[in-house]
């Protein structure tokens, strides 16, 4: 009896420690409301402007910045453990840190201090 002990548990065990990583980076594989900008001190939240911004990043590498009825396409690289960004729109490369990513958003983090605060329009569920 104790031979079918241990291979229950060991089996248990294997199955246990078998366990999916979520790849971080299918958090920012989304679309996002833009919920402030702040530059230098200066917040501008989303309510104070004329239209709801938001900002798609596909898993083919795509972006979208929807700015009211404007409507900008480009790039994106982002590393394997989600924590640096780099875009290329209208051939100009920014590169972000993210910071607060969760399946309901992320913060990106320009050198120079600038912050963009983003919320998913339809939070993930876990994907693995």
């Amino acid at each position: 009896m104790s031979k079918y002990f241990l291979l229950l548990l060991f089996t248990f065990l294997t199955i246990i420690s078998c366990k999916e990583e979520v790849d971080p980076r299918m958090n920012v594989y989304n679309t996002f409301e833009i919920q402030a900008v702040d530059e230098n001190g200066k917040v501008l939240e989303n309510h104070q402007t004329e239209f709801t911004s938001t900002l798609e990043f596909t898993e083919a590498g795509e972006m979208f910045l929807v700015e009211g009825p404007v409507k900008r396409e480009g790039t994106f690289e982002l590393t394997k453990d989600a924590e640096t960004l780099i875009t290329d729109m209208e051939q100009r490369k920014d590169t972000f840190s993210i910071k607060d990513l969760t399946p309901d958003g992320m913060t990106l983090v320009v050198t120079g201090g600038q912050r963009i605060v983003l919320k998913a329009k339809e939070p993930i569920q876990t994907i693995r």
